[in-house]
């Protein structure tokens, strides 16, 4: 599922394949709440992690906007990458630049779409930090529901929420 075309959005944004130099560039510029989520569950720096996360991911994108081109500067990476739970679960990821407001809602308009693409009829289920309420109000927004609360998880043992969303059936 990796490669293909880059796909431009009407609403200013531009979706493409990720490769490891956007990870390289993203890091610094990630939102505060994500680079946190991202310490607190790895205690990996951001460009690693990010890095990590293209490297285990079957299908990873990068989101530029249309006026800096497919080769600006992302304002955000996201994916899918294999669950330990079994073939039929997916995991989902996102980590944004402070930039990301200027597409938010037109990422969120077109987010249905790549979730579906994204999950190929399968579960998908991963945790988000309890801190990052911007992620935990896209999810809900895009009807994932929260499974439970981890109390102490990562590296910090800080409460993370897992959630899932279902198949299309």
């Amino acid at each position: 599922m990796r490669g293909g075309a880059a796909w431009s959005s009407r609403e200013g944004h531009i979706v493409r394949p990720a490769v490891r130099r956007d990870a390289i560039r993203l890091a610094p510029l990630l939102r505060q709440a994500d680079r946190a989520e991202i310490q607190a569950s790895s205690g990996l720096p951001a460009q690693v992690a990010l890095q990590a996360c293209l490297a285990a991911s079957e299908a990873a994108y990068a989101v530029t906007h249309r006026d800096s081109g497919p080769d600006g500067a992302p304002l955000a990476m996201f994916g899918v990458a294999p669950h330990p739970l079994g073939a039929d679960v997916a995991a989902p990821w996102l980590l944004a630049a402070v930039e990301l407001p200027k597409v938010s809602r037109a990422m969120l308009r077109e987010a249905p779409a790549w979730i579906t693409r994204l999950s190929a009829g399968r579960m998908l289920c991963n945790f988000a930090d309890e801190r990052n309420h911007l992620h935990l109000r896209w999810l809900a927004l895009l009807g994932f529901s929260r499974l439970r609360r981890v109390e102490r998880c990562g590296p910090e043992a800080r409460p993370f929420i897992e959630f899932v969303k279902l198949p299309s059936t």
